[in-house]
């Protein structure tokens, strides 16, 4: 059986940086400091989804009130979440590129991608480092917690600060034209 990936091919660091709310020096600046995956020297003309994903997570969480240190330790899970939950979107769209693997492959993980078994093979052909599911990620007395139902208010009608992960990766999606991911032989070497 043939050894594959989902791979994507980034968007411009332009379109990374607007979607993600960033100017695209901070964009820059943060993703060279690694704050969005391995720190890159190399003036890289484009961005991966994944690191797309990071810097929209980073700005949402900053707009919705919660701090950067208790953001930072989690950055990680939240975008490998809202790539994950990305690709899950594609496959509903029926919108994917096999190139060098056989699409009857990709259309039998697209059948099988809400089950179980289905979601951690995706998230090892994506290629994630954490495997977060829940939805939401509330910040609540300096830590991050990820849970799969919004805050409840407090008795002073309050909830903590928190994201839908969904959301980010609809933003991505909203913003991104066109096939957002392929399959490619493991092995690969891939220019992102």
């Amino acid at each position: 059986m043939l050894n594959w990936h989902l791979r994507d091919d980034g968007v411009p660091i332009e379109i990374a940086a607007s979607i993600s709310g960033l100017n695209r020096g901070a964009f820059t600046m943060l993703r060279a400091r690694g704050i969005f995956g391995p720190a890159t020297s190399d003036p890289v003309p484009r961005a991966s989804l994944l690191e797309v994903a990071a810097a929209t997570g980073l700005t949402v969480c900053e707009m919705a009130g919660a701090v950067r240190e208790h953001i930072l330790p989690v950055l990680t899970q939240i975008a490998d979440s809202a790539y994950v939950q990305l690709a899950i979107m594609e496959f509903g769209r029926r919108s994917w590129d096999p190139r060098a693997v056989p699409s009857s492959s990709i259309a039998q993980l697209a059948q099988k991608v809400h089950s179980d078994e289905g979601l951690i093979e995706l998230q090892d052909r994506l290629g994630v480092r954490s495997r977060t599911t829940e939805r939401f990620v509330i910040f609540a007395s300096g830590e991050a917690i990820f849970a799969n139902q919004p805050p409840q208010p407090n008795p002073a009608g309050r909830c903590d600060p928190s994201i839908d992960i969904w959301q980010i990766a609809h933003r991505i999606r909203n913003n991104v034209g066109g096939v957002l991911f392929h399959g490619v032989e493991a092995g690969s070497v891939l220019a992102a």
